[in-house]
């Protein structure tokens, strides 16, 4: 049986496993739309590069946005 910290040690492995996913499948989701919609030319090159950076700041503002919303349910850290 688990006991609280590894409970907690766990929560914070999903955690980041979920930040690696999310990162990794969102990025490449975006990508591959906008590189098809560019290939097609159903987009031009403006919508092609607003695209991309939605993509980049999506996929890096969701790690800490993620970590802030299960913060709860997080471990405290102890000094």
């Amino acid at each position: 049986m688990l006991n609280k910290m590894q409970w907690r040690s766990l929560d914070l492995f999903v955690v980041n496993l979920i930040d690696l996913a999310t990162i990794a499948g969102a990025f490449a989701v975006g990508l591959i739309f906008a590189g098809i919609g560019k290939i097609l030319g159903i987009i031009n090159d403006v919508v092609f590069s607003a695209l991309i950076i939605m993509v980049i700041i999506t996929t890096l503002i969701t790690p800490p946005a993620l970590r802030m919303a299960m913060s709860d349910r997080l471990p405290k850290k102890q000094d």
